[in-house]
């Protein structure tokens, strides 16, 4: 599923995050319209942090691969994805 995103200053940002349902790893495409950090947090769903991780965006498009987060438990949660003062939500089991 592709998610198109309207962003104030009239950018588009394309995001696809799979696989969805993940088990050890979330890949994360974004298209940039500028070089920006990509801060990346997972929530569970009582709204407690489970995850946090920024890494460097290019203009362009983007693949990130996380693959670090640990060993979460099988629930639904919410990532976080935010660009300057833009900010993606997106649920994932």
């Amino acid at each position: 599923k592709i998610v198109i995103i309207r962003i104030e200053n009239g950018a588009d940002m394309v995001t696809k995050i799979a696989p969805n349902p993940f088990t050890d790893k979330v890949d994360v495409y974004l298209s940039l319209t500028h070089n920006a950090p990509v801060d990346f947090t997972i929530f569970d769903m009582s709204g407690k942090k489970a995850f946090q991780k920024s890494i460097k965006g290019l203009s362009g498009l983007n693949w990130f691969t996380i693959n670090d987060h640990g060993k979460l438990p099988a629930a639904i949660y919410m990532m976080h994805i935010k660009i300057d003062e833009n900010l993606i939500r997106e649920k994932l089991i």
